[in-house]
């Protein structure tokens, strides 16, 4: 029997959890009374957590120059908002399993759901947006939805993954059909039981909206643009048709109303994909490998 989106959220809740370290770094955070010290016990606390965040903040993507040896040195030259933005990517990626591993392949998703991170990032910060680490993690998770439909309703997604157009809205559309929801309103119903900060979940919440709508924040405008990019990779889907690289195809009324410049998509999408490679590279290296 098909559930609602919350329901359906419920039924994986437990499943996909988030990892307790990351509960807690996140609630420190947010709580603006944690010294670096505090943030710093908190990872160490989980010492896989720990390793990678120190690789990740001695890559090229952050090019600090000199090493950095200790935890509280990297919550120091990272911020919070970086640093929440990292720990949640890394937690994430280690918490979905039972994914049909016929359906989808999940290193290349987790490629996938990284690029689209780190391009609303970049396009956030090509146009001065505030926070857009926010948005790094808005981009993100705004893909995790999927993976529950995937795991929900195997038998339905095959469907849906078989059919010739596998441009995201047609995708939403028919989950609609055969759903009644589509996999961001899901998403947003588990961020809802992760208790994100609706900052956060309002972003994909606004992803399903009519492009321009009244109510759509910006934010959701530069993931969407996000989405479009990364859908020109290869797919993840394990699926039978044959695929087709995608053209990329772009809202023109979006990007006028964002003010993005044909150089500043160039600039997002040349070193976005660069610094996706870096970090997929630490926090899923399998995924690395495949491209």
């Amino acid at each position: 029997m098909i559930m609602n989106a919350r329901d359906t959220a419920k039924s994986v809740h437990k499943l996909f959890s988030l990892p307790e370290v990351a509960i807690e770094l996140s609630q420190a955070i947010d709580s603006r009374q944690s010294n670096s010290g505090t943030l710093a016990s908190i990872i160490n606390k989980d010492p896989a957590l720990a390793a990678t965040l120190l690789k990740l903040v001695n890559s090229a993507y952050f090019g600090f120059g000199k090493p950095i040896d200790s935890i509280t040195h990297a919550v120091t030259l990272l911020g919070r908002s970086e640093l929440k933005m990292l720990v949640f990517s890394i937690s994430i990626v280690t918490r979905f399993h039972g994914i049909p591993s016929d359906l989808v392949d999940m290193d290349v998703f987790w490629f996938h759901s990284i690029t689209r991170g780190i391009m609303s990032q970049e396009l956030a910060r090509q146009l001065k947006f505030a926070e857009p680490d926010r948005l790094y993690l808005s981009g993100m998770l705004s893909t995790l939805g999927k993976l529950i439909i995937y795991h929900q309703y195997p038998g339905q997604s095959t469907e849906i993954l078989t059919l010739d157009n596998q441009a995201d809205d047609f995708i939403r559309e028919q989950e609609l059909s055969h759903f009644g929801f589509d996999y961001l309103d899901v998403g947003v119903e588990l961020f809802k039981l992760w208790r994100l900060p609706e900052t956060l979940w309002q972003i994909v919440d606004d992803l399903g909206k009519p492009l321009l709508s009244k109510d759509q924040q910006p934010g959701s405008l530069i993931v969407h643009v996000a989405s479009q990019i990364t859908q020109t990779l290869e797919p993840c889907h394990k699926r039978l048709a044959e695929y087709k690289e995608q053209d990329l195809k772009l809202d023109i009324k979006v990007l006028e109303h964002l003010g993005l410049t044909p150089n500043m998509l160039n600039h997002c999408m040349e070193h976005g994909l660069a610094e996706a490679f870096d970090v997929a590279g630490i926090i899923c290296p399998e995924a690395f490998v495949i491209y």
